[in-house]
């Protein structure tokens, strides 16, 4: 990390108190810091729409910590694509380090640069520190061909040691989910190593929660897999 700029602030379009809404910490209260650019522009993304008017703003870190008392310093990094800001999320993490208080951080990614961000956190981080505070949310996209899923795995084998879990959102709806249920079959050897996948409707609105669960429920029973519904969307908040 040496010969790089230095932060103090990250570079948001949102932080607010709210709840998780989908994944392994559902309805846990936390701070939400969303971060704006992406790598990627998938027809089913439920934010873009929602904040390309918004201009990012500049948040000290400092300031952010005091909100986040009111949530048990529980932080929830998303975008747009967390990993492109993978330098300041690193500076964070080390100033949160560096004032010894209990914090939780789950990074929600689509893996772009996960890896970098897993290795920069090997550096300043002790293992028990790092397992017991940072938590990766990886959401594969385009996963709808052999290289897709080729791409996916590259990614769970890099960091599937470090507290990975899985959120896929089964978009390939008018392919039957073949290649959702070909990922998860892929996934089988992660799975038994007790890396957690959760499998969820693609919806940008509540409506297409609920019509398209019932389709999930017998593709996780027969995968061993958890379900998540997206109870940000079905109660309208975020």
């Amino acid at each position: 990390m040496t010969g790089r700029k230095i932060y103090t602030d990250l570079e948001l379009v949102e932080n607010v108190i709210t709840w998780q809404g989908e994944g392994a910490f559902t309805g846990e209260i936390c701070l939400m810091l969303r971060f704006k650019k992406c790598n990627l522009h998938c027809k089913f993304c439920d934010t873009q729409p929602r904040t390309s008017g918004i201009i990012a703003h500049r948040c000290k870190f400092e300031e952010l910590v005091k909100q986040s008392k009111h949530c048990n310093n529980n932080f929830i990094l998303t975008g747009g694509e967390p990993t492109l800001y993978s330098d300041q999320i690193i500076d964070f993490i080390k100033y949160l380090s560096d004032l010894k208080i209990d914090y939780k951080i789950t990074v929600e990614t689509n893996g772009f640069q996960l890896k970098y961000l897993d290795d920069q956190l090997k550096e300043i981080l002790s293992l028990d520190e790092k397992s017991k505070r940072i938590f990766y949310h990886f959401s594969p996209k385009f996963f709808d061909s052999d290289a897709g899923i080729k791409a996916t795995m590259k990614i769970v084998k890099d960091v599937y040691q470090s507290n990975l879990i899985l959120k896929i959102v089964a978009y390939d709806i008018d392919k039957q989910y073949s290649y959702t249920k070909k990922l998860l079959s892929e996934l089988k050897d992660y799975k038994e190593k007790g890396i957690s996948i959760f499998l969820m409707p693609e919806s940008q609105v509540a409506t297409e929660v609920l019509l398209r669960m019932p389709d999930l429920f017998p593709i996780a029973r027969e995968f061993g897999c958890n379900i998540s519904s997206r109870m940000h969307l079905i109660h309208d908040f975020y």
